[in-house]
């Protein structure tokens, strides 16, 4: 394979290689040293933001390298990583002991792996990076739509560390392999990939016998962006100091996920005739703000899939009469560039169309239940009664 240098590049240049891979297509891969043409890049070819994995989800304590076993990936539960990887859905770190001949994925397995948290080793961010010096760095990815990766490759002996980046289809067939130059251990140094194939794997070496690892590690992938609707109902007692819950379930139609972008994913600002009590969600994080009357949530709605969320509340006094209808917003990524540039209200799935406000109505009168007398009173009403009828026979 030929050995390229993106660091020797132009800022807004890239590497075109064309590859014929065996028994496939021909395949085009872009390599770009430049975040931002990276972007541009990936927006230009309608290609959708899967998320990004830094590792600051760690529960870590600051300045500490802690040994990790093989593998570290999305939603599988390890050691410091009590959710698994949360920033991707799709992605596997993990050690392989081939080295600089990484035809396979071979993971060492127990303490293959260390946690580096900032700011240790110059590190500004957490990194979970190889532990042997021998070994090469495996970022493995499952969805098969995966086509642009960027990430920060980093050293712990940087500066001036070349690796060696390889860069593997689903069928484990190698595409290209080409060579980067660390300048520093601050994420200074961007590497972006883009492919016209999946991209299944992507291995680093470093040749200088030193570690390697890559931090905020972007992916992109084909298919349609998220697509989020919202419906909202609620039910309870409809009266003055009656209690009511909103149910407020957010859809994703995609078979793209909606990452938990900056910002919220979801907004509502109730009104003023009820109190917000408390929230919940079935995943994220979601907060209430009782003294403002909102509700806000962050969180992944993954592609095909659903979020609920749960919100007590109060109808206040002075009320009766009044129908109360309110909203919310979702907040989603529509054109897949990883920023929520698109909001959709709630929808009241019990009315036609499709952004109905939820609205109950609180009575004017309300309906009082008529006495009822248990055994005792029955009991009692017939002694009464047959006194009564004692007396007007004598």
């Amino acid at each position: 394979m030929p050995t390229f240098y993106p660091g020797l590049l132009s800022r807004s240049l890239c590497i075109l290689l064309w590859l014929i891979l065996p028994a496939q297509a021909v395949a085009q891969v872009t390599f770009h040293d430049n975040e931002a043409d990276f972007q541009a890049a990936m927006l230009a070819n309608n290609r959708v933001f899967k998320g990004v994995e830094n590792f600051e989800e760690s529960t870590a304590a600051p300045n500490a390298l802690l040994v990790l076993g093989d593998p570290v990936q999305s939603g599988v539960p390890s050691p410091f990583f009590p959710q698994g990887l949360e920033g991707l859905d799709n992605l596997t770190i993990q050690s392989n002991f081939l080295g600089g001949n990484p035809v396979t994925p071979a993971p060492r397995g127990a303490a293959g792996l260390v946690l580096i948290t900032a700011p240790l080793l110059g590190f500004t961010s957490d990194v979970v990076k190889t532990n042997a010096f021998a070994d090469s760095h495996d970022m493995i990815f499952s969805d098969p739509s995966t086509v642009g990766v960027g990430f920060n490759p980093q050293s712990t002996f940087a500066p001036g560390v070349p690796i060696v980046v390889r860069v593997f289809d689903l069928g484990n067939v190698v595409q290209v392999a080409m060579t980067t130059t660390i300048p520093d251990t601050v994420g200074n140094n961007f590497l972006g990939i883009e492919s016209t194939v999946g991209i299944g794997r992507i291995n680093l070496f470093s040749t200088a016998f030193a570690d390697q690892c890559a931090d905020n590690i972007t992916c992109y992938a084909t298919g349609p962006p998220p697509d989020v609707h919202a419906r909202k109902g609620v039910e309870g007692d409809f009266i003055e100091g009656g209690r009511i819950l909103y149910t407020i379930v957010l859809t994703n139609t995609s078979t793209n996920r909606q990452p938990d972008n900056p910002g919220d994913e979801f907004f509502d600002q109730f009104p003023p005739e009820v109190r917000v009590e408390d929230a919940f969600a079935t995943s994220g994080a979601v907060t209430a703000d009782r003294s403002q009357g909102t509700v806000a949530w962050n969180g992944v709605v993954p592609g095909n899939g659903e979020v609920t969320l749960f919100v007590n509340a109060l109808v206040l006094y002075r009320t009766m009469g009044q129908t109360i209808c309110n909203q919310g917003q979702v907040f989603y990524d529509a054109s897949g560039i990883g920023t929520n540039d698109v909001s959709r209200l709630t929808d009241d799935p019990a009315l036609p169309g499709d952004e109905d406000p939820t609205c109950f109505d609180v009575p004017t009168v309300v309906p009082s239940a008529i006495p009822t007398l248990g055994e005792w009173g029955l009991l009692g009403l017939c002694l009464l009664m047959g006194m009564v009828l004692v007396r007007r026979g004598s």
